[in-house]
């Protein structure tokens, strides 16, 4: 009978014991559980974070762009300004050059005339000669006289606008293709 009682007490520790083994892996469960709740919930915090991060640096790099946007736009209308403003400057020198210009061939055209009419008074020219001649006769007149001072000028401002322009736009093609090499270089 006692061994029947120490095996009944046997029993009932070995139940004990393994009742206290179960809580303390039920336990250690929980807190693991616990654990790897808060590790979610840390990392879920600094998903949140770097995206709240992520969209605070994509605002600033938007409005960075749209501020270098408008600084573009506002140094590109200076030097259009600036370009205009050189390109009056440049027309106003070049228009005394003109004016010189259209007076010598006033000078010109009179020395032409003159020798033309002699020329036509001559008996001894063939009549197409002397047909092209009356033809060169009325150009050189118009031109002496000055009725073609404003074509001729309109004609010199344009050339020199466009030679401007072309010099600006070679200049800017230089630079840019300089500005290009240092960036690459870089």
């Amino acid at each position: 009978m006692f061994s029947a009682i120490l095996g009944l007490a046997g029993s009932a520790i070995g139940a004990a014991s393994a009742s206290k083994s179960a809580a303390a892996a039920r336990a250690q469960q929980d807190y693991q559980f616990r654990k790897q709740m808060d590790l979610q919930e840390a990392n879920l915090g600094l998903a949140r974070d770097a995206r709240r991060d992520q969209r605070v640096e994509n605002e600033y790099q938007r409005e960075m762009e749209r501020f270098n946007r408008r600084l573009r736009s506002q140094e590109r209308e200076f030097e259009l300004g600036q370009l205009r403003q050189n390109q009056e400057y440049l027309m106003e020198d070049r228009r005394m050059d003109i004016e010189r210009q259209v007076k010598e061939d006033k000078e010109a055209a009179k020395i032409q005339q003159f020798n033309l009419e002699q020329l036509l008074r001559s008996q001894d020219i063939a009549e197409d000669e002397r047909q092209f001649a009356i033809e060169q006769l009325e150009q050189v007149k118009a031109i002496a006289s000055g009725e073609r001072d404003a074509d001729l000028r309109r004609f010199l401002e344009e050339r020199e606008m466009a030679r401007i322009e072309r010099e600006f736009l070679t200049d800017q093609y230089t630079e840019a293709k300089g500005q290009a090499q240092l960036e690459r270089d870089q």
